[in-house]
C-alpha cells in the first residue's frame, strides 16, 4: 500500500484510478450529507467577514443563507463539485508538468546533448565543435554536452551542432532540450484545453443552479423583502443583499471544492503513475479560480437581485 496516496502499488493504473474515483464520489456524497453543518460553518466564518465588510446587507445575506440550509447546502454541493473537478485538473496538470520538466532536466543537462558510440568519438567531435566560439562544449562519457556561449543565439547553436553531426562520419544522435520542452508543453496544452472544456460545462451548470436557487429564494421572500424596504432598506441595499448571499455560498463552495479537488488531483496523478517529480500546487491558479467562482456566482445573482430591488414595499406586502 502506498502510504502517500492511499492507492495500491500492486494494482493496475485502471484499478487505482477507479478507487480514487469511488473515493472522490464518496467524499462529495459526504459533503452533501453534511450540507447543513457546512452552511452553519460558512456562516460563522465567511458570513462574519461579509457582515463586517458590508454591514447590514452582509448580515442579512448571511442570515438568508442560513434560513434555508438544505437549499443553500445543495447549491454549495453542486458548485463545489464543478470547482473540485477544475482544481483537480489544474493540480494534476501542474504535477505532471513538474515531473516532466524534472525528467527533461535529467535527460538534458545541456541545451544540446549529442550521443556518440564511444568516448573517443565524443572527444573527437568535441574538438571539432570547439573551433566554433559560439559553443561551450564538454564531454561526459559517451555524451557531448553543448551550451550556447554568452550572447550566442540558441537557434544558431542548435543548427551548428546538427549540421556538424550530419556531416560527421560517426553515428551521432542529437537531442535538443528546447524541442523536448516544446513538445511537452504542446501535449499539456491540448490536454488542458480538452479537460477545462469538459469541466467548464459542469461549472456552468453549477453557476446556473446558483441563479435559479436565488430566483426561487427571492420569490419566496417577497413579504420579507417588502418589510425590509418598508423599514428603510434601499433598492441598492436589497440588490447587494442578494448578491452577497450568492457570494457567501460561492466562497464556501469554491474553498471547499479547491481543497477536495487539489487532494484528488494529486491522487489521480499518482494512481496513473504520472507523478515523476515532486508535488506541484498551482497556488495562483487556484486562488484565481476561487475569486472567479465568487465573482461569477454574484453575477449569476444579478437578475434575482434586480427583481428583488424593483418590488415596491406596499406591493410586496399586498402580495404576501
Amino acid at each position: 500500500m502506498n502510504s502517500a496516496t492511499g492507492t495500491s502499488s500492486d494494482g493496475s493504473p485502471l484499478e487505482s484510478m477507479l478507487a480514487v474515483a469511488v473515493s472522490g464520489m464518496a467524499a462529495f456524497a459526504a459533503v452533501i450529507a453534511a450540507g447543513p453543518l457546512l452552511v452553519r460553518a460558512i456562516g460563522a466564518t465567511v458570513g462574519r467577514l461579509v457582515a463586517l465588510v458590508a454591514g447590514g446587507p452582509g448580515r442579512l445575506a448571511t442570515a438568508n443563507a442560513a434560513q434555508v440550509p438544505r437549499r443553500t447546502a445543495a447549491t454549495i454541493s453542486v458548485l463545489s463539485l464543478g470547482v473540485g473537478l477544475t482544481s483537480a485538473l489544474l493540480v494534476a496538470l501542474a504535477t505532471v508538468q513538474a515531473g516532466a520538466e524534472q525528467q527533461i532536466d535529467a535527460q538534458f543537462p545541456a541545451e544540446v546533448v549529442v550521443g556518440a558510440t564511444d568516448p573517443s568519438s565524443a572527444e573527437a567531435f568535441a574538438e571539432q565543435l570547439s573551433a566554433d566560439d559560439r559553443l561551450v562544449v564538454r564531454v561526459e562519457g559517451d555524451n557531448l554536452l553543448v551550451d550556447p556561449a554568452p550572447g550566442a543565439d540558441v537557434a544558431a547553436v542548435r543548427a551548428a551542432v546538427e549540421q556538424a553531426a550530419a556531416e560527421s562520419e560517426d553515428l551521432l544522435t542529437v537531442g535538443v532540450a528546447g524541442e523536448a520542452r516544446a513538445e511537452m508543453e504542446n501535449e499539456l496544452s491540448i490536454a488542458s484545453l480538452i479537460g477545462l472544456g469538459l469541466v467548464g460545462m459542469t461549472l456552468l451548470v453549477a453557476v446556473v443552479g446558483v441563479g435559479v436557487t436565488l430566483m426561487l429564494s427571492v420569490t419566496e421572500r417577497v413579504r420579507e423583502t417588502g418589510l425590509l424596504r418598508a423599514v428603510g432598506l434601499s433598492r441598492p441595499g436589497v440588490r447587494m443583499m442578494v448578491a452577497l448571499e450568492a457570494g457567501v455560498s460561492g466562497t464556501g463552495a469554491a474553498v471547499l471544492g479547491v481543497v477536495i479537488g487539489a487532494i484528488y488531483g494529486r491522487l489521480a496523478v499518482s494512481a496513473l503513475g504520472l507523478d515523476g517529480g515532486p508535488s506541484a500546487l498551482p497556488v495562483l491558479q487556484l486562488v484565481g479560480l476561487v475569486a472567479a467562482v465568487v465573482v461569477v456566482a454574484m453575477l449569476a445573482a444579478m437578475i434575482p437581485a434586480v427583481r428583488a430591488g424593483r418590488v415596491p414595499p406596499i406591493r410586496a406586502l399586498q402580495e404576501a
